[in-house]
């Protein structure tokens, strides 16, 4: 499917050279790549074939990680629904024009609230999510979506790996399907995405009883931990953070509810780099052969 694809960029993309040639200006891409140091290192957008990256978008309090390789592209949650054109942006900008996979680690609308107008505007072959947890109009908009696309949502209730090409997803389900708080946000698949150059973490929103459920692991180590719930702090988030020895962490924060000082304290008594869509807005993060190559922000 993949050969497939780029035979037909390839041809596009002669035919629309020869038809814009002299043209006054060219699209910006998502996200705006900065050099990564004084040598002059491309961005994001102009990442080498086989390069795994994961673009963190902005979108307040709130989650979507597109994550993309030479063979898979990967969506986890999209954001409000104000952010839906941002995210489909992106997908246009940086995916092989379809979306091999999304998944909604859970059903808040911080998470869950893109999704519909995705689903309608993108092509998405699989969707994968946590057990359905409130009956809010984002949620009730995003099942209309798939049921109007013929999509089957997949509802795990054990472990899933997924080879997909030169990566490897693990999505670990919650253990309960009702919790005596946060009931939410504790539903969160809790998601492993890892290729040879490197690896990441995506929590969702899980609280101390979902993060119970995964802290004797042996598999959740990797190099980008993504804080749960918005780097609220919880009991159990010291815990995660040791076991999951990241060399970098990533907080979807907005000002108006900024990331715990304790956990950010926490990370820089480990010396773990941290990027915070509250501060640094959307960025991406390119790792190559040699682990987290560059990390470029609009």
């Amino acid at each position: 499917m993949k050969q497939a694809k780029t035979l037909s960029f390839i041809i596009l993309f002669f035919i629309l050279s020869s038809s814009c040639a002299g043209a006054s200006g060219s699209p910006v891409p998502f996200p705006q790549a900065i050099p990564a140091n004084e040598s002059g290192g491309t961005g994001g957008s102009e990442t080498e074939s086989g390069d795994f990256c994961v673009s963190c978008f902005d979108v307040g309090k709130g989650d979507a990680f597109l994550i993309t390789s030479k063979d898979f592209d990967l969506l986890i949650d999209c954001g409000y629904k104000d952010n839906a054109d941002d995210i489909l942006n992106g997908l246009r900008e940086k995916a092989d024009g379809d979306l091999d996979l999304l998944i909604i680690s859970h059903f808040d609308k911080d998470h869950v609230g893109g999704a519909s107008k995705i689903i309608k505007n993108y092509p998405v072959l699989r969707v994968i999510t946590t057990y359905k947890t409130n009956s809010g109009k984002r949620t009730e908009k995003f099942f209309e979506a798939l049921s109007k696309k013929g999509l089957v949502n997949e509802v795990p209730s054990s472990d899933i790996n997924i080879d997909a090409g030169d990566m490897d997803i693990l999505i670990i389900p919650p253990e309960k399907d009702d919790y005596p708080d946060s009931d939410d946000n504790n539903s969160s698949l809790i998601v492993k995405v890892e290729s040879p150059k490197g690896s990441m973490l995506f929590t969702g929103d899980a609280e101390d009883f979902r993060l119970s459920e995964v802290l004797d692991r042996e598999d959740l180590n990797c190099d980008v931990l993504k804080l749960p719930a918005h780097g609220r702090d919880f009991e159990s988030v010291d815990e995660l953070i040791d076991a999951t020895t990241p060399e970098m962490a990533v907080i979807t924060s907005s000002s108006e509810e900024p990331a715990s000082e304790n956990i950010l304290s926490e990370l820089k008594d480990n010396n773990i780099e941290f990027y915070d869509t509250k501060d640094n807005g959307s960025f991406e993060i390119v790792f190559d052969k040699e682990g987290i190559r560059e990390i470029s922000s609009d």
